[in-house]
């Protein structure tokens, strides 16, 4: 007599499960490509080896504007377990007095912890968190006010350039032509 094995691990246990560091990489090379380079996506990774934490950075880099840098996000882990991953975004800020007021004298239950807003236990939940983020409107409006002062640079440097070209055949039209000395006799 044969017996199916039937599982009982959580289907979120499964071979193709990404690190939120990869997870982020892949966010920065898509904004670059979606920018046409216009923004530039940059991952990060290090270890407070002080509090056993890994930190995660997503930023964007704005190449025209001289590498300027914004920070949109930070995650953390604990060293060695990149889930839970917690996000730091200002989506999960709190916005006003009383918010700040709120989460502050919230006391924690310790036998029934509840998860964090911010909070993913899963590459799945983690991407759903990230997606918040990215499309909130707090990076939206930064990254349009980014690509519109980048297109500014661009234009500007364009308009000089045009202008230099410009000068440039405006005074070799106004210039005589110079005399080389064909076709003339010399004479000993």
């Amino acid at each position: 007599m044969s017996t199916a094995l039937e599982s009982l691990w959580s289907p979120d246990i499964k071979p193709t499960i990404s690190s939120p560091f990869v997870i982020l990489m892949q966010q920065a090379d898509a904004l670059t490509r979606q920018t046409d380079g216009l923004l530039v996506g940059e991952g990060r990774v290090r270890n407070e080896e002080e509090k056993s934490n890994e930190i995660f950075t997503l930023d964007i880099v704005v190449p025209a504007l001289g590498g300027y840098r914004q920070r949109i996000l930070t995650a953390s882990c604990r060293a060695g377990m990149v889930y839970p991953v917690w996000i730091d975004a200002e989506l999960f800020r709190p916005k006003t007095l009383g918010e700040a007021l709120g989460a502050a004298t919230t006391v924690p239950n310790f036998f029934e912890r509840k998860k964090l807003p911010n909070e993913a236990v899963s590459d799945q939940e983690f991407r759903e968190l990230l997606e918040r983020v990215l499309r909130s409107a707090e990076v939206t409006s930064l990254a349009t006010s980014l690509i519109a002062r980048a297109n500014d640079v661009l234009s500007k440097k364009q308009l000089k350039a045009k202008e230099s070209a410009k000068a440039d055949v405006d005074s070799q039209a106004t210039s005589p032509p110079e005399e080389h000395g064909h076709g003339e006799a010399t004479t000993q």
